[in-house]
């Protein structure tokens, strides 16, 4: 990557290229950033000259408003950070089981005040709305707002490719009914490509249940899902915020399972799923009409939240910094000839 300055005068400098443009043509030339691609750069590759490392990148999710939602029996639908242990059966959480969590390793779980300030919640709270009133599944925004949040990411950003790969590690726990049916996302990685797609994956695992034989209770294999989908990702100096994929998306489910009904007007202002595999694995976990239009009284609760990713990519401060040179462009006050002055060092660079 090169940083390019633009000066005017009207003198010449000597042992420089040069070419002519009038004064219309140099009207364009502002400082900026500009690629290694759009020069001829000899003993560096252009492709990744834009790519930079982030090493603290986090990301703060609440999967959808259900994921918070008042349930019919248990309280609530919660989040808990870490990997929730075997409760043995298909029954309710206790405080003393020692389940539940708002912090293990680089994973946090918070919820909102009344103010919008989010915070850790305690047993006792997460069930609360941001007011600190218990919600409650007749009314699909009474919601906690409750939400996950992975820092210490690695991994790469090209903002001037579109591109991005970033990983975290550590778990969180989804739990729905109050711990009746919960399943954990293990080592989240994003994936965005240059079409400003992509997808946020994870290793899920959980227990098999099922609400009409509670006598079911069976440990999942570890199972790759996307998590999330994502479209119009515009990578910013420090991140971006877009909510994930749900909206208009279709799913299939089994034969005999509950299914998504036809988009109508009813329900056309929140019909949707989550990506296709994620609701694969909510087959087994119980949970699978949670997370898509099921023609049930919770549907407009289902859709996605928006997901916000925030990282510091190296090099991009107010200097150059590593992968970076430093372009002036003397431009003339009158239409003639204007210089290009390289600090390069040992690099060679061609401009054509």
């Amino acid at each position: 990557m090169y940083r390019i300055a633009a000066r005017r005068t009207g003198a010449r400098a000597t042992g420089s290229r040069a070419g002519r443009l009038g004064r219309r043509g140099l009207a364009a030339l502002v400082v900026g950033v500009v690629s290694m691609a759009g020069l001829g750069v000899v003993g560096a590759g252009s492709a990744s000259a834009a790519e930079v490392t982030v090493s603290d990148a986090s990301f703060a999710w609440g999967l959808s408003g259900e994921q918070g939602g008042g349930a019919f029996f248990g309280g609530c639908n919660f989040l808990s950070a870490g990997k929730a242990g075997d409760s043995g059966s298909s029954r309710l959480w206790t405080e003393g089981d020692g389940f539940y969590s708002t912090r293990s390793g680089n994973v946090t779980v918070e919820k909102p005040d009344g103010a919008g300030v989010y915070a850790e919640p305690s047993w006792a709270t997460k069930c609360q709305d941001p007011n600190g009133v218990a919600v409650s599944a007749g009314s699909t925004s009474s919601l906690t707002g409750n939400r996950v949040v992975f820092s210490a990411g690695t991994g790469s950003v090209d903002r001037a490719a579109g591109t991005a790969t970033i990983h975290w590690k550590g778990s969180f726990t989804s739990a729905f009914y109050g711990g009746l049916t919960y399943w954990s996302a293990t080592d989240p990685t994003l994936t965005v490509k240059s079409d400003g797609t992509g997808t946020l994956t994870a290793t899920a695992t959980g227990y098999g249940a099922d609400m009409n034989d509670p006598g079911k209770w069976v440990p999942l294999p570890a199972t790759t899902v996307t998590l999330a989908d994502l479209s119009g990702v515009e990578l910013g100096a420090s991140g971006f915020t877009v909510t994930p994929d749900y909206l208009g998306v279709s799913v299939s489910v089994p034969a005999g399972k509950t299914g998504q009904p036809a988009k109508s007007d009813g329900n056309k202002g929140y019909w949707g799923s989550f990506p296709q595999s994620f609701v694969d694995f909510q087959q087994l976990t119980g949970q699978s009409s949670y997370w898509f239009t099921s023609g049930g009284s919770r549907d407009a609760a289902k859709p996605t939240t928006p997901l916000t990713v925030a990282y510091t990519a190296a090099g991009t401060g107010s200097g150059p910094g590593e992968n970076e040179q430093t372009i002036t462009a003397t431009v003339p006050e009158q239409a003639g000839e204007f210089t290009w002055t390289v600090d390069a060092g040992d690099r060679a660079v061609t401009l054509t």
